[in-house]
């Protein structure tokens, strides 16, 4: 099962979810995907909306598509490049946030060692 949590509904939404979860390589090369349909269910989406996402993703070269379905790309050399990328702007949007918030560094990296202690207590290998 493909479990995504989406901050905005429609492609946007679904999209990048999935490249992270495939940057990330919380999906390995060869995962196969849920069927449009099927996740098009789980998540209350249109099927259109799921098909177009998958499409993307398949140009962008995150995933192949066959008559037997959609799996996860093998990105190789790219996916350690592009989550270096990811986590530079995930730190810096994460920054941002808090300097704007007016939370001091101290605080906020306390914070992020702690939301980072979660995540990967929920996470089974």
């Amino acid at each position: 099962m493909l479990t995504v949590e989406l901050a905005q509904r429609g492609r946007a939404g679904l999209g990048q979810p999935v490249r992270t979860l495939i940057i990330g390589r919380r999906l390995d090369a060869g995962h196969r995907l849920p069927s449009v349909r099927q996740l098009a269910g789980d998540l209350e989406l249109a099927p259109g909306t799921v098909a177009r996402v998958y499409r993307d993703l398949e140009r962008d070269g995150y995933v192949t598509t066959s008559a037997t379905g959609t799996t996860v790309a093998d990105l190789g050399e790219r996916s350690s490049r592009e989550q270096q990328d990811l986590i530079h702007r995930m730190a810096d949007n994460f920054a941002a946030t808090a300097v704007r918030a007016g939370i001091d560094l101290e605080t906020a990296v306390q914070a992020l060692h702690g939301a980072y202690d979660r995540a990967t207590a929920d996470v089974t290998p």
